[in-house]
């Protein structure tokens, strides 16, 4: 599953430098619990039906030996941040269980695979254009009155509905443009980071060997 790891690192005050091991990790546990919630508040507040809510829950902190990492495991935000091309093969049809050889976008607002549609869906070729290979429509059964490319007559067929609109379009690859706003700005996190240890170093009372 695609993943995308942001490891952040952050300026220690000097106080931190002498302290031990395991208020050094505590720190980062800090920095890193900061930098999560905004992450996940970034994603929230793009809206949207579920995708970037299921994107921040999905998100999480991951403590390393000596700092931390916020992992993001949800298909699909990673082609959101970074853009570039989805060509089918890689996953499975929702109809014929093998690899999938056309991608199916969704038209009128419907989000879900071709499979759980509500209504038969008439299949139309589309010729002489670069990716678009095919729309699928609303239909409604029939039966053949011909043969056709060895096909009996009297087969059950989907025919478009009488006004159908195109439910998804079918294409062989799509492009997608890179969007930094799907994360928040490296200074936003770095200050983050930054207000985590602080509030830490804050509530833990210690005794500096300066101040001994």
């Amino acid at each position: 599953m695609p993943l995308i790891n942001l490891s952040f690192s952050v300026e220690k005050p000097k106080e931190l430098v002498s302290l031990p091991g395991d208020i050094r990790q505590l720190a980062a546990r800090a920095a890193g619990n900061e930098v999560l919630a905004l992450v996940r508040e970034n994603f929230t507040a793009r809206g949207g039906e579920s995708y970037w809510r299921q994107a921040a829950e999905a998100t999480r902190l991951e403590m390393q030996e000596d700092g931390a990492v916020v992992a993001v495991r949800h298909l699909g935000v990673r082609l959101h941040l970074l853009g570039g091309v989805v060509k089918p093969g890689k996953g499975e049809s929702s109809k014929s269980g093998q690899k999938t050889r056309l991608l199916a976008i969704p038209q009128g607002g419907f989000k879900e695979a071709p499979l759980g549609y509500p209504a038969p869906l008439a299949f139309i070729p589309i010729k002489r254009k670069p990716h678009l290979k095919g729309i699928l429509l609303p239909g409604e059964k029939r039966q053949a009155k011909r043969r056709r490319k060895g096909k009996p007559a009297g087969r059950e067929i989907i025919v478009p509905s009488e006004g159908a609109k195109v439910a998804y379009f079918l294409v062989n690859q799509t492009r997608h443009k890179p969007d930094s706003t799907v994360l928040p700005s490296q200074q936003r996190l770095a200050e983050a980071g930054r207000t985590g240890i602080r509030e830490l170093m804050e509530a833990i009372e210690f005794t500096s060997p300066n101040n001994s």
